[in-house]
């Protein structure tokens, strides 16, 4: 958005991204799919930990926490500065 980066910025982005596009067109390459992104967006997990965690289910609640044994010792209201 030209208004939040500014002009000069504004410029030199729009410049240099045609330059890629044209670049692209002149010299197509083929992508190069690298790490496990692809994988990921398809629902396949990306290492064996991910396959072993239990997913909680959308309905899924948390269990309580258990209350402590003992309650924390109260606290003395604030001292306000004598004027």
């Amino acid at each position: 958005d030209l208004h939040s980066i500014g002009r000069e910025n504004f410029d030199w982005v729009v410049k240099n991204m045609a330059d890629v596009l044209i670049e692209n067109v002149h010299r197509p390459r083929q992508i190069e799919i690298t790490g496990n992104w692809p994988a990921v967006m398809q629902g396949e997990p990306s290492d064996k930990k991910a396959t072993s965690a239990k997913r909680p289910s959308p309905t899924h609640q948390p269990k309580p926490k258990p209350k402590s044994a003992a309650p924390a010792p109260a606290r003395k209201p604030a001292r306000r500065p004598e004027k």
